[in-house]
């Protein structure tokens, strides 16, 4: 029988682990089919693909692995590197995200961005109307910077929240797996990224990380926060 690559192989002991913390915590919903290693996600499907039909959207956060319909979305960077050890803990913390804490999540967004939809109708409903108090610019400019205020905002408040809550769940997957795995495994990450860019400096665009989760040195910080009595 001919040996199976050692990408799928690892990609099937990664689906095995993900899909037993999925049981054991009673998120079947979030039960992963398929693994996909990508550089950047996107929720638009078609519409936001580059020529080749690979996504174009945020990257993804190399120690915070992502479930989207069903499916569980990894970075390259990180392929190959890590052992199941590692990816039990890793994946502990983003299924209780993503499984428990982001439906909070997406609700506190939406109200977030509740003041700039009704400040957008207000003036969008007056210059339609032709309202004569929209007729004075400095209404409408106001009311553009209120706009403008409220959305950056909305924005802010909702990366704030998405990190605390991913920072929460990294303290109910320590109390699942041990708070020492999942240091073990952010550190062991963090080391990997120092020295791809001690060999080379170029190599730091792979470890990009524009999205909602903290930094891993935030990470670690507080899971060190957590226990106080773990080694630095």
């Amino acid at each position: 029988m001919e040996a199976e690559p050692a990408s799928e192989a690892e990609d099937k002991r990664i689906l095995q682990v993900a899909r037993e913390l999925c049981q054991q915590l009673n998120l079947e919903n979030l039960y992963p089919e398929r693994v996909s290693w990508q550089e950047q996600y996107s929720r638009r499907g078609r519409l936001s693909q580059d020529k080749y039909g690979n996504p174009i959207g945020p990257y993804v956060t190399p120690h915070f692995p992502l479930f989207y319909h069903r499916t569980l979305i990894l970075r390259p960077i990180i392929r190959g590197r890590l052992v199941t050890e590692d990816w039990r803990p890793l994946l502990a913390s983003s299924i209780i995200f993503y499984g428990q804490l982001r439906p909070k999540v997406n609700r506190r967004s939406t109200l977030g961005v509740a003041p700039t939809l009704a400040l957008s109708a207000v003036l969008l409903l007056g210059l339609l109307l032709r309202n004569s108090i929209f007729n004075e610019l400095s209404i409408v400019f106001t009311l553009t910077a209120l706009i403008i205020v409220t959305a950056a905002a909305g924005a802010y408040g909702a990366l704030m929240v998405s990190r605390k809550s991913m920072l929460l769940a990294d303290k109910t997957a320590a109390e699942l797996v041990g708070p020492q795995a999942l240091l073990d495994a952010l550190r062991k990450i963090q080391s990997l990224k120092q020295s791809d860019e001690q060999q080379d400096k170029m190599s730091s665009w792979a470890w990009t990380e524009y999205g909602d989760a903290p930094s891993i040195e935030k990470r670690i910080k507080n899971l060190q926060s957590l226990s106080g009595s773990l080694p630095s």
